[in-house]
């Protein structure tokens, strides 16, 4: 038994997609808790607007702490 809930639509200024294009005034659209698309353009109504902002889809995990000292 599925439990899909609708996708989820994020609209942005800018998208940098990660193989160096900017997108502008485009989408990202989240299905099933992955993100299933990147568009040029929007794709219907957006569950969450980011008018003025920059997204970057993908790097939840892509931070680092440079001063975190290991074992001390």
């Amino acid at each position: 038994m599925s439990t899909s809930s609708a996708p989820i639509i994020i609209k942005a200024d800018r998208i940098v997609d990660g193989r160096g294009r900017v997108i502008q005034g485009g989408s990202v659209v989240v299905a099933d808790g992955k993100i299933a698309r990147v568009n040029t353009a929007a794709a219907g109504t957006p569950t969450y607007d980011l008018k003025g902002y920059t997204l970057h889809p993908g790097l939840i995990n892509a931070h680092s702490h440079l001063n975190w000292k290991f074992n001390q």
